[in-house]
């Protein structure tokens, strides 16, 4: 039903992300502005959330007794969740731009079960106090089977290791690693995503970043293996508003005497004439991806073909966005575009300036892969309207898929280790 959308649900507060949940296709997860997660039912009536998180005011930070936490859940947008754990029991996790880190259970929103607050861990001055960050996305690796650790990229354009509990043998607490630095992007980090494809060889280590400084990166994501040294500021019982039971320990910098700080910079770099907004793997095939810009171009990209080009590029025109009717603001309007993208090859994708004409050229700022056989990739931008595109067999679809082409991007990573790239 192109005309109408099949469900219709509503908030109090501007919606910035929302998720199906995947194990259970009836509820609907999502963050909003105001820094509340909500959860819709299709089965419900009404179309309201059904359940939500508190709506934690400021003000609420302030409490007598300095050993309570200083808020339940988020006070600012969310902009980003994912999901963890299994089908028996598994847990909603929140990102905001107020520097926390939460998990949900989905039966009891009322309190996060675990909140962590993001402090930077390299603050420009011994004596200048670890600030907190501004998580803009979040990801987790999909072969992780306890999940321990997720990525977050941050509006200051570093991207970290956060660990969801204490590590053992004192190695660390739980939060930001400080050993390990991914830097590279010098403008918010919008789209983080894990490798997704299974095959032969586990590329689950592989990740994609897109930020506002125009460029796509690839990176090799891993844990370090130095401890870090750390130590408590002593003097944070003595300014106002620190309690003994919130001190977080401090990393030793390597001029300090502790360990190097391993910064790891990314194993491509991809740069773009327009802000990237999301990077999406493709999960049935190694080296393909897809991203949308600020130019309005939906791009697919195959890493055994080339690595400066996208091997297809198009663009939403005005017949696919309103299929015959005007295109309205209040509402999603979802299209199937008969338009094939392998037949666009990378010599049209690298002569192609700009968009053709009758292309609409409005930003866009989130692109989906069917999540089956992936022949289809669905794309949503400013004007409120989804497409869908349809892609071919050479880019999409499970079958057909040869181990070369897992082979290929292995050798890749390796000539990118190396330097030999």
């Amino acid at each position: 039903m192109q005309s109408r959308p099949e469900y219709i649900f509503q908030a109090n507060s501007d919606i910035l992300t929302a998720r199906f949940s995947p194990f259970h296709p009836n509820l609907i997860f999502g963050g909003t502005y105001s820094g509340q997660v909500l959860l819709w039912d299709t089965r419900s009536k009404s179309q309201t959330a059904v359940q939500s998180t508190p709506l934690t005011m400021l003000s609420s930070q302030k409490s007598f007794n300095l050993d309570t936490p200083r808020a339940a859940g988020h006070t600012s947008p969310i902009y980003s969740l994912t999901f963890s754990g299994t089908s028996t029991a598994y847990s909603i996790l929140s990102t905001s731009t107020d520097g926390t880190f939460c998990a949900w259970a989905p039966d009891m929103l009322t309190q996060p079960s675990e909140r962590l607050q993001l402090l930077d861990p390299y603050p420009k001055s011994v004596l200048h106090p670890a600030s907190d960050l501004a998580p803009s996305c979040l990801a987790l690796p999909v072969s992780s089977s306890a999940e321990t650790h997720a990525l977050v990229g941050t509006e200051q354009g570093g991207m970290y290791l956060v660990h969801r509990q204490d590590r053992a043998g004192g190695a660390g607490k739980a939060g930001i690693d400080p050993r390990v630095l991914y830097a590279g992007h010098a403008a918010p980090v919008m789209s983080l995503d894990f490798h997704k494809a299974v095959g032969p060889l586990d590329l689950s280590d592989l990740a994609l970043s897109a930020g506002l400084d125009w460029s796509i990166k690839l990176w090799r994501i891993r844990e370090a293996s130095d401890t870090p040294s750390t130590t408590f500021d002593t003097n944070s019982s003595s300014r106002p508003g620190t309690s003994h039971a919130s001190r977080q320990p401090t990393y030793t910098p390597s001029y300090l005497g502790g360990p190097k700080i391993d910064v790891q910079q990314p194993l491509l770099d991809i740069h773009k004439d327009d802000a990237i907004y999301d990077v999406k793997w493709s999960p049935a095939r190694p080296g393909i991806f897809a991203s949308v810009d600020g130019g309005g171009a939906l791009e697919i990209w195959d890493l055994n073909e080339n690595v400066e080009v996208p091997v297809a590029r198009a663009w939403v025109s005005e017949r696919a966005a309103s299929n015959g009717r005007p295109v309205s603001g209040q509402g999603v309007a979802a299209s199937i575009v008969p338009d094939v993208l392998s037949t666009l090859d990378a010599k049209l994708a690298q002569s192609t300036a700009g968009p053709p004409k009758g292309c609409l050229g409005n930003s866009l700022n989130k692109c989906a892969w069917e999540y089956g056989e992936a022949r289809k990739v669905a794309v949503g931008g400013l004007d409120g309207t989804v497409t869908v595109f349809e892609v071919g067999e050479k880019l999409g679809g499970r079958k057909g898929v040869e181990v070369g082409e897992w082979e290929g991007v292995r050798r890749l990573v390796g000539r990118c280790e190396g330097g030999g790239w």
